[in-house]
């Protein structure tokens, strides 16, 4: 955030007109346990709270407009859905409900146009399957109704002439490798 600030008060050059921040802004769990909160909303709100007394986050955000997802550290460390687990429910439910209060604030849709370009934010912490082994095929990476989203999203027209859209994820959307795509071809972007 210091660098973000310093750029944004340098005399010329290039200075950022906005910001888009792809996950892990605060960890809920500093300390890896080591210390217990002391009151139940502690846990979300602490990370917080620090963050933001933060002189150069406070700087920076209230100097450009910022965009921001949430990964696994804003509910806990490799945090991923796993099915009938209610405390993992629980961790999910309460930092989502920081996530949303800090984050994003008024800022509650997932696509948005900043400066002519559109942008789609999407969440994939929260909406993907569990994963393991034996279920990686069928595993999705989000919701199936995200898809269908996303997938109209890019089709619509955004003027007379071809304007980049940039889709924003905590995780990579794309295999680094061909050879990823030669193990299972549901990883071609072609598809």
């Amino acid at each position: 955030y210091g660098e973000i600030v310093a750029r944004l008060e340098a005399s010329g050059g290039i200075k950022p007109r906005f910001a888009v921040f792809a996950g892990d802004q605060v960890y809920v769990d500093p300390t890896a346990g080591l210390y217990d909160p002391r009151s139940h909303d502690d846990r979300y709100r602490l990370p917080y709270e620090a963050w933001l007394r933060n002189r150069n986050v406070r700087n920076a955000l209230r100097r450009i407009p910022s965009f921001m997802l949430l990964d696994d550290h804003e509910i806990d460390d490799n945090w991923e859905a796993i099915p009938d687990d209610n405390e993992n429910k629980e961790k999910k439910t309460l930092g989502l409900k920081a996530y949303w209060k800090y984050q994003r604030g008024m800022f509650r849709r997932r696509t948005f146009k900043f400066d002519g370009f559109d942008f789609f934010m999407l969440d994939t912490r929260t909406e993907r399957s569990h994963r393991r082994v034996g279920s990686l095929a069928s595993a999705e990476l989000f919701a199936p109704g995200t898809m269908r989203e996303l997938k109209r999203w890019l089709l619509r027209k955004s003027g007379s002439h071809f304007v980049p859209k940039f889709v924003v994820s905590s995780a990579m959307l794309l295999p680094r490798h061909r050879r990823a795509v030669q193990r299972d071809e549901r990883l071609d972007p072609s598809n």
